[in-house]
């Protein structure tokens, strides 16, 4: 058969590569590609799990972050609702305290009153309002759990640069930031109205302070001049 390649142009005494070597090289290289790729797969599926994780995670503090502001907006409505109708003559006058149970009772006691439609109105609505402002808490206490039982679960699979990062990084390096920016905060205005203070003080030099008492005890001495004081 044939063993040895032969470039173009050469003599036959010359040659290039042996056919057997050009295979196992070849074979070899394809080898390593495939190596390389398999690893780069294998990070990949970690890097998507690990990119799934927070990104489960950061859906749910949004939708966290989404019922809270829900929650504050209803808290509100609730609290105009009961500002406005909490008179002597409002809807909530006859109730001892306000909440469900003395609100129900009292849409029993005016049911088909003609004359009590507004102030049925009005504790149907606060009704609606607490219903609500009960759902959305639950709603945020059940996304909460859901959130802490997929952080108790990653927590075992958390490597020792990770734990370093969650607990040095991400706590206690932002709480001594917190305190660092709060303390320049307090010194940045202490200084301010140190100068403020001073400023006021010192709003007129002295020389200007002499001439102006000067100028006022002439205009003194010319008073009590007029008034036959003696000076």
């Amino acid at each position: 058969g044939i063993d040895v390649l032969f470039e173009a142009g050469s003599s036959a005494s010359e040659p290039v590569q042996d056919i057997d070597e050009l295979f196992e090289e070849e074979s070899s290289e394809e080898e390593e590609e495939d190596s390389i790729g398999a690893e780069m797969i294998d990070e990949s599926e970690d890097l998507d799990e690990d990119d799934a994780l927070e990104a489960a995670a950061a859906l749910e503090q949004a939708e966290i972050g989404g019922l809270a502001s829900e929650l504050e907006a209803v808290e509100a409505q609730k609290a105009d609702l009961e500002e406005e109708h909490g008179g002597d003559e409002g809807a909530f006058a006859e109730l001892e305290k306000i909440n469900k149970v003395n609100v129900n009772a009292r849409l029993k006691e005016i049911k088909g009153d003609p004359d009590a439609k507004e102030e049925a109105q009005m504790l149907k609505s606060w009704l609606k309002l607490n219903d609500a402002e009960s759902d959305l808490k639950k709603k945020i206490k059940d996304a909460e759990s859901k959130l802490d039982k997929a952080a108790y679960e990653k927590y075992p699979d958390l490597t020792a640069d990770e734990i370093k990062a969650l607990a040095v990084d991400d706590k206690w390096l932002a709480a001594v930031q917190s305190v660092i920016e709060d303390e320049m905060d307090r010194i940045s205005h202490s200084l301010a109205e140190r100068v403020r203070t001073l400023a006021d003080r010192y709003e007129f030099p002295l020389p200007e302070l002499i001439a102006r008492v000067a100028n006022l005890e002439a205009r003194v001495n010319i008073h009590l001049e007029r008034m036959g004081y003696p000076q």
